[in-house]
């Protein structure tokens, strides 16, 4: 069975992969319950795949370095940067300001085939805010286009002797071991990593040995149909809240591989992976996988999520689009032999690099707006949270200079005026008060002690990617301690006190810095004794209840409205209060008459327990539920009573 030459069936198992990513990417339902959850998994078939056809094109032909570079360059940038250059017409007209400026960040990642570190900076890839992402799809592009620097160099130095098998068995085994422990570690940083995926490319090396030793029997038919099913089985009923890549990538790889190996002419397998229609979307999978997540992020920007007929009508759009690609653009650059062509590839890159400068030299191409819109959306420029900075300089735990006034250690944080009239303390849901509270009481003295996903605890505890908030903690306390009697406005997202951690009591930089999970009810309650121990110095202490739930991006909604010409607002009710945690809040801080909690129900919801994420100022949410500058601004007016 030789690699060089092609196997139709090939393209079907392509085909499969690649609608699967499709169907998991358009996020649809049927009776409620998502078509092809586990459908990300198609990526794990595609580098399995990539690790066998280049295992095969380096192993069988005697190629050097550079004709091997040249050959994925023809193969992988022409449509890459074909696709990248129409994104950037339909990106400015129906991108924000905002959102043009990630999205220029993001192009230049793309084109340097560096997106996964990217984005691995950003969200998780199963966030919510994903999906409005045009190019977070190219990240499995970088991983390949990493994969194929280091591979050729240390495949071709060991091709000729017998440790090359063993060779590729050793790294395999090595880059899986770090996925599972990246995996504990940092659940985004593994599934984006470069290393810990690369496992599942030499597998597909692995397989391609395999497949040299494997002929034709009985069972052949029977395994590769097998493999099919292992496919479906982890495309329908694995979902992204399990973690991966990790064993259930294995799966996905191993139905890969039976498939790659078993699959005979004349057997059933064969019959239907080679099929005209599997073939046809196998050989425009790489197109139509380019052009599918763009389309349906530029679609969910402008108009909103959208149900199966609209998905229909998009799919058809990305398949013709991909075909037109592959015949007119991609197939003729890379068959033709004029090295004019990469002129045009040159001049179509230099034209996406000079549009994302431009995007970040213009604040977005801020004047294509009127200035209505640029008014309305200078609030949204950044989330409220991270929009106070001082010129007063401070630190980040890591000693690094810091200009924004969130994220500080304690005795670095931002205070303006000559006392401490109003303290800020908490993690980012008491941020976004930060920059209200400092043009309203500047004069009078405000300090900020907010830190994101660090609440305000006594004890060893921390929350999502902060370790160190412990340490921070510590040091708030020791500074409270010593500050005279203030205003401390409590700030916390109380949902993520049940995915705690334990942290070790001092903080060890080489390590994880942590003892496992925590039960919620110490959280809360070492929250309630914080807040005593807040009173019992003298502070006047005000608590923010849970913000409502606003169920929807509004952001990008007002966004919408706004490009429009939607310029008034008035109030619309949808966010959604959240009365179960409010209520364990409330019990556990009751036994304490010098409490304040502000009821932010009070101030955003009727009678029937509507929530507000409109209202005639527009937007009250800025980065998911968290407040916006108008939805800061009603807070402060309801917390200006218990002040004193």
């Amino acid at each position: 069975m030789s690699v060089l030459k092609y196997r139709p069936e090939l393209d079907g198992l392509r085909a499969i992969s690649v609608v699967a990513v499709i169907l998991y990417h358009a996020e649809l339902d049927w009776a409620g319950h998502s078509i092809f959850p586990g459908g990300f998994l198609g990526v794990d078939v595609f580098f399995v795949l990539s690790g066998y056809l280049i295992t095969g094109i380096l192993y069988e032909k005697d190629v050097n370095i550079l004709s091997f570079y040249k050959s994925r360059f023809d193969r992988i940038f022409p449509s890459l940067i074909f696709f990248l250059f129409l994104s950037c017409f339909i990106s400015y007209l129906v991108l924000s300001p905002k959102e043009m400026l990630a999205f220029a960040n993001s192009l230049k990642s793309s084109v340097g085939f560096f997106s996964n570190y990217f984005f691995m900076l950003e969200d998780s890839y199963v966030a919510d805010a994903s999906k409005f992402k045009p190019l977070l799809h190219t990240w499995s592009l970088a991983v390949e286009w990493q994969f194929y620097i280091i591979f050729p160099i240390v495949f071709i130095l060991f091709k000729k002797t017998s440790k090359i098998k063993y060779l590729l068995l050793i790294l395999t085994f090595a880059s899986f071991y770090y996925c599972l422990y990246l995996l504990e570690k940092n659940p985004t940083e593994a599934f984006f990593s470069s290393i810990s995926r690369f496992w599942e490319i030499l597998a597909g090396s692995i397989v391609y040995f395999i497949s040299k030793i494997i002929n034709e029997n009985r069972l052949s038919d029977k395994i590769s149909i097998i493999g099919i099913i292992l496919l479906v089985y982890c495309f329908l009923f694995f979902d992204d809240s399990a973690k991966h890549p990790g064993f259930i990538s294995l799966l996905a790889v191993i139905g890969s591989s039976l498939v790659i190996t078993n699959t005979f002419k004349n057997g059933l397998a064969y019959k239907v992976l080679s099929s005209k229609m599997f073939v046809f979307y196998g050989v425009v999978s790489y197109s139509i996988y380019l052009i599918h997540q763009p389309i349906f992020a530029f679609y969910r920007i402008e108009y909103g999520d959208f149900g199966k007929k609209i998905f229909l009508v998009l799919f058809v759009v990305c398949t013709i689009l991909a075909y037109a690609s592959l015949k007119l653009f991609e197939a003729p650059l890379r068959q033709s032999k004029n090295n004019l062509k990469y002129f045009l590839i040159g001049g179509l890159t230099l034209f996406v690099l000079a549009f994302a400068n431009g995007a970040n030299n213009t604040d977005g191409y801020r004047n294509r707006l009127p200035q209505s819109i640029r008014d309305e959306l200078e609030n949204y420029q950044v989330a409220e949270f991270r929009r106070l900075t001082s010129n007063d300089i401070g630190k980040s735990f890591d000693s690094q200079q810091r200009q924004h006034c969130i994220h500080r250690t304690p005795e670095t944080a931002c205070h303006f005026g000559n006392g401490d009239y109003i303290i800020t303390v908490g993690d980012s849901f008491a941020g976004v008060l930060d920059y209200s509270l400092y043009q309203r009481y500047k004069e009078v003295g405000f300090r900020a002690l907010t830190y994101e996903q660090c609440p305000l605890l006594d004890r060893p505890i921390f929350f999502g990617t902060v370790p160190e908030c412990w340490e921070i903690n510590k040091k708030r306390w020791e500074l409270l301690k010593k500050i005279p009697p203030a205003n401390i406005i409590i700030g916390t997202n109380f949902l993520q006190f049940f995915r705690a951690m334990k942290a070790d009591d001092i903080f060890n930089s080489n390590r994880l810095n942590t003892n496992g999970s925590i039960d919620p009810d110490a959280v809360f309650s070492s929250f309630a004794s914080s807040m005593k121990k807040l009173v019992d110095m003298g502070h006047n202490v005000i608590i923010l209840n849970q913000p409502p739930d606003p169920s929807i991006e509004v952001e990008k909604e007002l966004h919408r409205r706004i490009k429009n010409g939607v310029f008034r607002f008035e109030n619309e009710y949808g966010a959604v209060p959240q009365k179960d945690i409010n209520k364990k809040v409330q019990s556990l801080l009751e036994q304490e008459d010098n409490l304040n909690v502000l009821d932010l129900e009070g101030i955003f919801c009727n009678q029937s327990d509507n929530c507000l994420h409109f209202n005639s100022h527009g937007s009250i949410y800025n980065e998911a539920n968290h407040f916006s500058y108008n939805g800061a601004q009603q807070v402060i007016e309801g917390i200006k009573k218990y002040l004193r």
